[in-house]
């Protein structure tokens, strides 16, 4: 932990023998864009998610190219047969607290380059993800 005079940042780490890159992209594809969303990411081995984004209007975060910014978007992962796992929660607007919150999460194993693709659907929209893996030196 470290204070300032504004904030109180908390660090962590953990040493990875082999230290890939995930860059993460998320593009909407369908649907209603009547939701707030999150989007999050783990490891298996690492089971504490990290916030990518979150915001309670997701045409806030949308780009001319349909593409979702997120807020970070980049995420370190063990080589290895390391897996990254990007999460995403949903809820229409108009629901309750808590009502009709929808989650769903996709699995990538690591990949030292290259891609891994995969799609969230939620029933009233659909987005798709794409991962491109490097190797951190």
């Amino acid at each position: 932990m470290v204070s300032g005079p504004r904030s109180t940042l908390e660090f962590k780490y953990a040493h990875l023998r082999l230290a890939l890159e995930a860059q993460v992209k998320v593009w909407y594809a369908e649907g209603s864009t009547d939701f707030s969303v999150k989007f999050v990411a783990r490891t298996a081995s690492i089971d504490e998610n990290v916030t990518l984004l979150e915001c309670e209007d997701i045409t806030s975060a949308l780009s001319d190219d349909r593409s979702i910014d997120l807020r970070r978007n980049v995420v370190v992962v063990e080589g290895n047969n390391g897996v990254l796992i990007i999460g995403v929660e949903v809820k229409q607007q108009g629901n309750d607290e808590g009502a009709g919150n929808i989650y769903r999460e996709v699995s990538f194993t690591a990949a030292t380059s290259g891609e891994s693709h995969g799609t969230f659907d939620v029933g009233f929209c659909k987005m798709s993800v794409v991962v491109a893996w490097s190797l951190l030196f």
